[in-house]
């Protein structure tokens, strides 16, 4: 008994995308009605994989990931994104992750531009943790960019609002 008290409770944005992939028919990733945006889940470690990432905001809500590129590995994990700001190779896996706790990523994929507007709004830009060199570093994600991405998660129980509210 004392054991299921001691794990920590799962962010909201980790119960969003649970209760969102627990409705879905089929298996990560999952696609949204909002386009651009997915989810991954997994329930298990997986083997590494070889992918070909575009411009993305990869954002942990719980598990962790490791990727690579080029010469540069890169862990990730819960309360952190993967920032990647250019189309790049990669080889990447999912480290931890179990039945009882999945690995869940939201992933936004970006164009340049958006990428550049979204930096010019930020009081402070997002700092690499290290050496960014290819265009991709690892970041904290709390605050108001996490709370702007569960209202996102929230908003795909009501699809038809949508159009309305997404833009």
């Amino acid at each position: 008994l004392s054991d299921r008290y001691s794990e920590p409770m799962p962010s909201p944005l980790a119960q969003a995308l649970l209760a969102y992939t627990d409705r879905q028919p089929g298996e990560s990733p999952f696609r949204t009605p909002i386009d651009g945006l997915g989810i991954l889940r997994s329930d298990h470690p997986k083997p590494p994989r070889h992918l070909l990432q575009r411009p993305s905001l990869c954002i942990v809500a719980q598990g962790a990931k490791w990727g690579t590129f080029g010469d540069t590995k890169l862990e990730y994990k819960a309360g952190e994104a993967l920032l990647i700001g250019v189309e790049t190779p990669s080889v990447g896996q999912v480290f931890q992750a179990s039945p009882d706790a999945p690995c869940l990523v939201l992933v936004f994929e970006l164009d340049l531009a958006a990428l550049r507007s979204v930096a010019e709004t930020l009081p402070a830009p997002p700092r690499p943790a290290g050496q960014p060199g290819r265009g991709v570093f690892v970041t904290d994600f709390k605050g108001p960019l996490e709370d702007c991405a569960l209202r996102l998660v929230r908003l795909l129980d009501t699809p038809e609002a949508i159009p309305t509210l997404h833009p």
